[in-house]
């Protein structure tokens, strides 16, 4: 069986995600083990010292002006060639 397949036939009440699996903490819990919460990403991982990029709004470079109206005539100047 291809462990892609999405189980219809389960008759247990845990808790599943959408894709039909079932978090190792709660077979633990259901088999009656005592499970430790965790944080999701507990502190001083890696994860917490990469710097997210901050969103851009306002003013935009002018090389992207100039970038788009190059594209524009480089897509007009082949259009008249072919067409043309």
């Amino acid at each position: 069986m291809d462990k892609r397949v999405k189980r219809t036939d389960v008759t247990d009440d845990l808790p599943r995600s959408p894709t039909g699996r079932v978090p190792k903490w709660v077979i633990e819990e259901a088999a009656g083990r005592q499970v430790e919460r965790q944080p999701w990403r507990p502190p001083g991982s890696p994860l917490h010292d990469i710097p997210q990029p901050r969103a851009r709004r306002g003013k935009r470079s002018p090389w992207v002006w100039v970038a788009v109206i190059a594209l524009i005539a480089v897509i007009a100047g082949s259009a008249a060639v072919f067409l043309g």
